[in-house]
């Protein structure tokens, strides 16, 4: 049970802030902002450029990362208007 309530709170936290989890290359988990993606080059590994011009290359493929901005915009906007 006590995982499940830290589950909860994570996904609470991620909502609030617009985080997503994405892995570095070097195995690093990093928080990204998903609403400051500006674009992904794919090279294999995935790039993800940044609104500022700086970038995170990570082990994501172009599949996983559409799934995490979609399941997070998804997540953003349950319960209101815009809720698909």
């Amino acid at each position: 049970m006590a995982a499940a309530l830290v589950r909860a709170d994570c996904l609470k936290i991620r909502r609030t802030h617009n985080l997503i989890e994405l892995t570095k290359i070097n195995g690093e988990t990093i928080l990204i902002n998903a609403l400051q993606i500006e674009y992904v080059e794919l090279i294999p590994e995935s790039k993800v450029i940044m609104m500022n011009g700086k970038f995170h290359i990570v082990t994501e493929d172009k599949d996983e990362l559409t799934r995490k901005v979609v399941e997070f915009m998804r997540a953003s906007h349950k319960g209101t208007e815009w809720e698909a």
